[in-house]
């Protein structure tokens, strides 16, 4: 999460940058969204030992388990003046939605996205209450109707960025986000994913998000001085991980909220 948030203050202050990052988890991790409630976004009594961080995003509470693959894109704003991706936050996320579709049709899976959101997603306490697989909003993509991808998005100076869950092997449940009404079969011995399949689908990620927007991307080369940052803002947030982090004062004193 901290590497996201500063991709995010990067982007921000770099003219026309735009970075695409595709990671995975170590450890199965809770994350929770910018507005919800801590208190209630989920089961503290069922937490155990897994990690929680709230993330800059909004959106629901979600585990991420060591199966699933995460994205995450950061754009400056002339992009988006250029109306590379659009300038309403509706009209990123459909672009964004058709690239991933296209991005999993390339790693075989067929899916689609959400073309508005359920009635349900609307009210407020479901919001703060609903883990995010049991929910399904405008332009999420599903498969058989089965939510496989969760993004969430945050806005800045008029620069994105977005990020999401890739649930790519299938669905791992957590005792602290319970889904008393969400019909999916879960398996909780869901395989991690192996260097080789990471590899594959980082490659056909990069060539999916290069063709589809007509752009070449290289590797990022991190510097010295970037990773004296990166390691701040990662200190920052383990120490303040339950907290509302504001992005704008990154990276010298960021904010508390």
């Amino acid at each position: 999460m901290a590497f996201d948030e500063w991709m995010f203050s990067r982007a921000v202050s770099t003219p026309a940058l735009i970075l695409l990052r595709l990671y995975s988890w170590d450890l199965g991790t809770i994350t929770f969204g910018y507005n919800q409630r801590a208190e209630s976004a989920f089961d503290h009594d069922h937490l155990g030992t897994t990690p929680v961080i709230r993330r800059i995003t909004g959106g629901r509470a979600l585990y991420h388990d060591p199966s699933e693959l995460t994205y995450s894109i950061a754009i400056n704003d002339a992009l988006v003046k250029y109306s590379l991706f659009g300038e309403s936050v509706s009209k990123t996320s459909e672009i964004i939605a058709k690239i991933l579709v296209q991005f999993l049709k390339k790693c075989g899976i067929d899916s689609d996205y959400k073309k508005r959101s359920s009635k349900q997603d609307r009210e407020l306490d479901f919001f703060h209450k609903a883990p995010c697989f049991a929910s399904n909003s405008k332009n999420e993509i599903v498969k058989d109707n089965i939510k496989i991808i969760a993004s969430a998005q945050r806005r800045f100076k008029g620069s994105i960025f977005q990020h999401g869950s890739i649930k790519v092997n299938g669905h791992a449940t957590h005792p602290a986000l319970p889904l008393t009404d969400y019909n999916i079969n879960f398996n909780n011995k869901l395989n991690v994913l192996s260097k080789n399949m990471f590899d594959n689908f980082s490659t056909q990620f990069n060539d999916t998000f290069a063709e589809e927007l007509n752009l070449n991307f290289n590797n990022l080369t991190i510097s010295a001085e970037d990773t004296v940052e990166i390691n701040s803002i990662c200190e920052y947030v383990k120490q303040n991980h339950m907290k509302k982090r504001n992005i704008q004062k990154f990276p010298v004193e960021p904010a508390i909220i």
